[in-house]
């Protein structure tokens, strides 16, 4: 019973250390990478391609999520970092890496049904006066 209790807490705090490090992450990514002034021309190009786009048509579905391609290299990454140097171990670091992803997932989920939920009007009231 002690054994299965301590795998509980274990694979618990681990898997919020990687979803708080999605968190926390993301904000800082968003806050000081994607609005950060760029000062020149091709920091221009690739501020717009990685997130100004989504600013200029915040409802067009196709621009609301990460691309899938290099969205594969960022896990991948993060698969590694997280089993081979953020945690004790390779076990907890798939375990983070899960609350990581899963984090993420719901960040976007949550993300989509603000910009695309039909029943919330234009200024976050729901439609029909509820």
């Amino acid at each position: 019973v002690v054994v299965v209790v301590v795998v509980v807490v274990v694979v618990a705090t681990f898997f919020a250390i990687g979803a708080a490090a999605w968190s926390v992450g993301e904000y800082v990514f968003h806050r000081f990478v994607f609005h950060r002034a760029p000062r020149t021309r091709a920091g221009i190009v690739a501020h717009f391609l990685m997130h100004g786009c989504h600013h200029k048509s915040p409802m067009d579905a196709l621009r609301l999520v990460f691309p899938p391609a290099p969205w594969a290299a960022v896990v991948a990454a993060s698969w590694l970092a997280w089993t081979r140097a953020l945690a004790p171990t390779p076990a907890t670091g798939a375990i983070a890496f899960a609350g990581c992803l899963t984090a993420y997932v719901h960040y976007d989920c949550v993300h989509y049904f603000l910009h695309h939920d039909a029943t919330i009007g234009a200024i976050g009231e729901r439609e029909g006066g509820e």
